[in-house]
């Protein structure tokens, strides 16, 4: 994912001239037992939308609805916590 981001923003790059690359920042998620962390990469303009963060958020901003309309619904936390896992 480093790597498409990377090369996202050689492509951004190029189309926007004058721009330039501002090195990184670091982005950690956590989940249900697991996380991980990307490098993203910047310009110095912060102009520069990468489709991964994007994907991400869109991701959970769509299991947080699911979990709001199950809990609505009348599911336990502890079943709502197992469809998580599931997820």
């Amino acid at each position: 994912m480093e790597s498409f981001s990377k090369q996202e923003r050689s492509l951004f790059l190029e189309e926007h001239k004058g721009e330039q690359a501002n090195g990184f920042r670091p982005r950690r998620w956590r989940g249900h037992g697991w996380s991980f962390q990307l490098r993203i990469p910047r310009t110095r303009s912060n102009a520069f939308p990468p489709i991964i963060l994007g994907i991400l958020s869109s991701q959970e901003s769509e299991r947080t609805q699911l979990f709001y309309e199950l809990y609505s619904r009348g599911l336990s936390c502890e079943d709502i916590a197992e469809v998580g896992r599931r997820i």
